[in-house]
């Protein structure tokens, strides 16, 4: 009967959880998320992250707006750091420069914020805009929050340049070799093949 009500309680504190992300705006310019939070359970108030689409390998600028701060229903779950917002892990994932954004609604108060609006303003892209490939698509489409227009900040591909091969001049010769093992090739081989050779 425990485990039963255990996990009725489990389900439904999923169930009725709201941590809601809109994005109200997004262009090559401006990003602005919306995280909307009415906490059930501490997992609830945990920091959000978001992997966001950067134009070059430089962390954007980047606004905080809190509204409708309200009591920490657990108060013993408070806000462990000082900063607003933390961008890590900056990188190039397939052609696409991006980073992670963290956001905590809670204050080291006890209390914490039920909407947060986050304002980034992206720097201007430098190359050539293409389309993404079919594994870049599949691969970010889903994980990176403005891939709608991070996808033209794909970096151009580098092409592989065929190298040719020059030998240099004179008479080039083929032979099979019909044992393992053949670790040189004498004279006397080579003129049985070709008898002007010195």
């Amino acid at each position: 009967m425990f485990r039963f009500l255990f996990t009725v309680l489990i389900i439904s504190s999923g169930l009725f959880a709201s941590i809601k992300t809109k994005i109200i705006h997004s262009s090559h310019k401006n990003l602005i998320i919306q995280v909307l939070t009415k906490p059930v359970t501490t997992a609830d108030l945990f920091p959000s992250s978001f992997i966001v689409g950067l134009p070059g390998l430089k962390i954007p600028k980047t606004q905080i707006r809190y509204y409708g701060k309200s009591p920490n229903p657990f108060p013993s779950f408070n806000k462990e750091n000082q900063t607003e917002f933390d961008w890590h892990g900056l990188q190039k994932l397939q052609n696409l420069y991006c980073a992670v954004l963290e956001i905590d609604p809670k204050t080291k108060d006890g209390n914490f914020y039920e909407i947060v609006e986050i304002h980034i303003q992206f720097d201007s892209f430098e190359h050539s805009i293409r389309k993404p490939k079919s594994t870049e698509n599949t691969l970010l489409s889903n994980r990176i929050i403005n891939w709608d227009y991070a996808k033209d900040w794909l970096l151009p591909e580098k092409r592989s340049v065929k190298k040719t091969q020059s030998f240099p001049t004179g008479k080039w010769i083929s032979f099979d070799i019909f044992e393992d093992g053949v670790k040189i090739i004498t004279q006397e081989d080579l003129t049985d093949i070709i008898p002007t050779i010195s």
